[in-house]
């Protein structure tokens, strides 16, 4: 199931390293930590389980949709054993749209 080390990739924004930003306990005795980059605003995440052996492997991959703002998983890695899905799913951070302020006809904000 785990692999001794598999290798992240790097931010397909600006090609910085993924750096992990939050950690959550998964069944089977597992740690699942959330890799991002904080200079695109955590826009790609990465998902790696890592067990007591210190293997680990690659869950999903998400990215944040331009129309919803919201994540939506774009790969998934395997077969996930279950839960672990919506356990990332729940540790996402929340993204919410931000909608574009409108002013009026002197210039002010609506």
């Amino acid at each position: 199931m785990m692999r001794p080390r598999e290798s992240l990739p790097n931010c397909p924004y600006d090609g910085c390293p993924l750096k992990p930003f939050a950690r959550m306990k998964a069944p089977r005795g597992c740690t699942i930590a959330l890799h991002g980059c904080r200079f695109c605003n955590f826009n790609f995440v990465v998902a790696v389980a890592t067990d007591a052996s210190r293997g680990n492997r690659l869950v999903g991959q998400w990215s944040v949709s331009p129309t919803s703002g919201q994540y939506v998983i774009v790969k998934e890695y395997g077969p996930n054993p279950p839960a672990w899905l919506d356990i990332v799913r729940a540790a996402l951070p929340n993204r919410e749209l931000t909608k574009p302020v409108e002013f009026d006809e002197q210039g002010n904000p609506i």
